[in-house]
């Protein structure tokens, strides 16, 4: 998986100038102003932006069609793509010939079709766009990237329960950590207030863990199994 781990460190050298204020998300409004059909912050209109990589999104707007996702038909923490399963031979290789590239962008985008707020496979295929030479889509899918990470990063700083990173799905934890210079250290736990903790790997910052906070993704799912 050498190419995986060059990917993952581009991702976080480049996280590293996004902004570190945050507060946590107000899911009322939230749901409120993506189910309005007459807001400007309706679900399927700030997804058609985000899908084009409109470079006039603003963080809060990535905020709510992040988080909105959560109201969104179709919407489910735990969506794998079946494509998935296509990368592994591909970024195996020690090598990556113009045709492996041209794969890696196929099957990526098929994925990203699926899960398209996906952190690792908006970082891969920007790493494959550049690798092609296609400037302009490499930066349109980092603009994407980041909007998605800066979005949850503005959420918390995953140092406390109350202060915890909020995901909408559980692999998020898993795909910010490169983003944040630190690894999974291979144990979780879920606290009484729907907090993901995962402790971490020894790292140069002295973190020895991270909250998420999954309580919205539990009240969705309750949501939808109710309907």
């Amino acid at each position: 998986m050498k190419h995986l781990n060059i990917i993952l460190f581009l991702l976080m050298m480049s996280v590293a100038a996004l902004a570190q204020t945050f507060s946590k998300p107000d899911y009322k409004d939230i749901e409120k102003q993506v189910t309005d059909m007459s807001s400007p912050l309706h679900y399927q209109k700030l997804f058609a932006r985000f899908q084009s990589a409109d470079s006039t999104l603003t963080a809060s707007e990535y905020s709510y069609l992040y988080y909105g996702t959560l109201y969104s038909d179709g919407y489910s923490p735990y969506a794998v793509s079946k494509h998935s399963a296509e990368l592994k031979p591909i970024l195996a290789k020690n090598g990556l010939a113009p045709e492996d590239i041209d794969k890696l962008i196929e099957v990526e985008q098929k994925v990203l079709a699926d899960m398209p707020f996906s952190i690792r496979d908006l970082n891969i295929l920007a790493f494959a766009y550049s690798k092609k030479g296609d400037k302009q889509a490499e930066e349109r899918t980092r603009r994407k990237l980041f909007g998605i990470i800066n979005a949850i990063m503005s959420s918390g700083d995953g140092k406390t329960e109350k202060t915890a990173f909020h995901v909408i799905s559980v692999a998020h934890e898993y795909e910010l950590l490169p983003a944040l210079g630190v690894r999974f250290g291979g144990k979780q736990s879920l606290t009484d207030s729907k907090c993901d903790y995962l402790e971490l790997a020894p790292n140069e910052k002295g973190i020895k863990g991270l909250y998420f906070d999954v309580s919205a993704v539990f009240n969705a799912t309750a949501k939808m199994f109710n309907k």
